[in-house]
């Protein structure tokens, strides 16, 4: 038993060596760039990329400086084709940090088979361009630097969509770059009723937290909290706040201001990340951008809108003299290309997307 311990040590080992590190989409979503990267998109059935595999562990002998990985696109199908156009292998990805944002990331791919000379000319113009790059960059680079955006496209202007973090889009507060429940901008995350921070599996006028089946004067039922005419209180408790609960720190849920603010003061695009159809806001000054997905809207147990419609709680009651059972929510139309502030009921299942004010 040792000794096939000792073995299987010995090959992993020897793997590492020779540059084979395996790398799967989600570790390189989390993955920290501290050298130039290169990363190999190989399959098993390939002539080509069995050439390729040990040219590539020549490469990490010969260029300690450079972080080599492999990803076997029989087990990353869908990775494999967000990054290729013609579908070619190998495919042979040169990463390189650049300018002065610690997080934009250069790209350059080279599909099908590389001789040895060529990569190896590829390797130090990739070592090059980094080296330049640290040298323009002020502050230096920091050991610590991970991925935290990636570069989009938006009418022949480059924009840093942010992949995690708080945002600054040159408004009041920072924007979340995903949802809460989420770990990446295009994923839903949960579904939430408005003063609640639990997901449920059904979404009802009868299981709405606060809601009693007694009747009131003003209102269509009398509330045990957030009712104008009862506490008159108007705006979340940090206790009642999926965004404050699951995140902590100075995180919550926007006003209604804030998402007004948001869609009155934004440039916005509709694009598809990731096969996810949603829509992007981004500044035109200081180039940052997020992305919002259709997540559409839980009723009782079932999702609707999905892909045409979001909808983004606020954290207060509608502002006008209204019933207490409408709150304010940010909504996006694919459908009619509309973004707008607007109340609902508030035991619909919506998503939330989190601010971050210093």
């Amino acid at each position: 038993m040792k000794r096939i311990y000792f073995l299987v040590l010995l090959l992993s080992c020897f793997s590492i060596m020779n540059g084979q590190r395996r790398l799967t989409e989600e570790q390189w979503d989390t993955l920290s760039l501290r050298k130039p990267t290169v990363v190999i998109f190989y399959a098993d059935w390939c002539a080509p990329s069995k050439k390729e595999l040990p040219i590539m562990a020549q490469m990490t002998r010969e260029f300690p400086e450079i972080d080599f990985y492999k990803v076997n696109i029989n087990q990353e199908k869908d990775w494999f084709e967000d990054v290729t156009e013609d579908g070619a292998t190998p495919l042979i990805k040169f990463y390189y940090l650049f300018d002065d944002r610690n997080y934009v990331i250069n790209v350059s791919s080279v599909p099908g088979f590389m001789p040895e000379y060529e990569l190896r000319d590829s390797c130090r113009t990739l070592l090059n361009r980094f080296k330049t790059a640290q040298q323009k960059m002020n502050p230096p680079l920091r050991e610590t630097t991970s991925l935290k955006d990636t570069l989009i496209e938006i009418q022949g202007e480059k924009y840093h969509l942010a992949l995690q973090g708080a945002v600054d889009l040159g408004l009041s507060v920072k924007w979340a770059a995903y949802n809460v429940g989420a770990k990446r901008p295009e994923q839903n995350g949960s579904h939430y009723a408005w003063a609640e921070t639990t997901p449920k599996t059904t979404y009802t006028d009868d299981n709405c937290r606060y809601a009693t089946n007694q009747k009131s004067l003003h209102d269509s039922r009398k509330w045990q909290k957030y009712s104008r005419y009862e506490d008159r209180c108007v705006y979340l408790d940090a206790t009642d706040d999926a965004a404050t609960v699951h995140w902590g720190g100075k995180w919550r849920m926007p006003t209604e201001k804030e998402a007004g603010e948001l869609v009155r003061e934004l440039d916005w695009c509709w694009e598809k990340i990731r096969g996810v159809i949603g829509i992007v806001a981004y500044n035109k000054t200081n180039k940052n951008a997020i992305f919002f997905p259709m997540a559409g809207t839980k009723i009782e147990a079932e999702l609707y809108d999905e892909e045409w419609n979001g909808y983004y709680w606020t954290l207060e009651l509608l502002d006008r003299d209204m019933n207490s059972e409408y709150c304010n929510a940010l909504l996006f139309d694919r459908e009619n290309n509309q973004i707008f502030t607007e109340e609902r009921k508030r035991y619909l299942g919506f998503t939330i997307r989190p601010v971050y004010e210093e």
